[in-house]
């Protein structure tokens, strides 16, 4: 075949399009400029964290891939019920710190066991006092945060799979304890009123407003 007849070369697919284009997730992670953060441009990504990013999206289960010394969030479909429509899409490419900043005091110190080097963590039906809708409410989850090992095996990152167990712990109680206003879940507005109500008629005491 002669040069004037040679097949054109085969068009270069776009960055992160093969990372679960299907998805939601696949496609905000695909067109996010990554270049304005340290995790740098997408087609220059360790295989590493290619490989983790591309598991966390092809999973139907809520997932975080958390990269770097700032922990850089990336997650998938699945995550958006847990992370709220307030958070997202904001959330991409950011600081875990600075997405979480009302659960950071609880979860920063598994955060830095993990990339210390240590074992994963388990946290089973536990309550965070989270904004996902504006406003704190109490939830349930249980999560585990596990190392992300490089080539050389040092720990790159973190990956979180998590569930909101909420509905379960709060049928579970209502076994136990069926008055309604006993297990409601608790937000600022709520524990508000309560604290309001019950210093009514008690000399010297004040209104107490908590988060939880």
């Amino acid at each position: 075949m002669t040069p004037d007849h040679e097949s054109p070369p085969p068009l270069a697919s776009a960055p992160g399009a093969h990372l679960s284009p299907e998805t939601e997730m696949g496609r905000l992670v695909a067109a996010h400029n990554w270049s304005t953060t340290p995790l740098g441009p997408i087609d220059r990504w360790p295989q590493t964290l290619t490989t983790a990013v591309g598991i966390c999206l092809s999973s139907r289960f809520p997932m975080l891939i958390c990269w770097g010394p700032d922990l850089r969030m990336i997650y998938n479909d699945g995550y958006l019920t847990l992370l709220g429509q307030v958070k997202h899409t904001d959330a991409l490419g950011q600081p875990v710190r600075h997405v979480w900043p009302e659960v950071w005091d609880v979860i920063a110190p598994m955060f830095s066991g993990v990339m210390s080097g240590g074992p994963a963590t388990w946290s089973e039906d536990q309550p965070l006092v989270v904004d996902r809708r504006g406003f704190l409410e109490e939830a349930f989850f249980t999560w585990t945060y596990g190392p992300i090992h490089g080539p050389d095996g040092t720990v790159e990152g973190v990956l979180n799979v998590a569930v909101e167990t909420t509905d379960k712990v709060l049928t579970a109680s209502r076994s136990v304890c069926p008055t309604p206003a006993s297990v409601a879940p608790r937000t600022t507005r709520s524990v508000s009123s309560s604290a309001s109500s019950s210093s009514r008629g008690r000399p010297g005491s004040r209104e107490v407003v908590a988060p939880a």
